[in-house]
């Protein structure tokens, strides 16, 4: 099952607004959890387009595959 966690408004460097969301990927119910009982899982970041973005510093997202940056306001 997956999670919207959190958003974050962007910017790429010309300016262009952006919404990036956080999204949690968790384990189905029969899936054991970690020793502190938390449930593991994936956490990734996309575009409201669907595009998979990867972290690449402090508040800086690239669309995956390019060169395209985004830039979290306040990051």
């Amino acid at each position: 099952m997956e999670k919207i966690v959190g958003m974050h408004e962007a910017q790429t460097p010309n300016g262009g607004a952006a919404t990036i969301y956080e999204i949690q990927q968790y384990p189905s119910a029969d899936t054991s959890l970690v020793s502190d009982g938390a449930p593991t899982g994936i956490k990734r970041f996309e575009l409201a387009d669907g595009r998979p973005l990867k972290l690449v510093g402090r508040g800086e997202y690239k669309v995956e595959g390019t060169d395209e940056v985004f830039l979290v306001q306040g990051g």
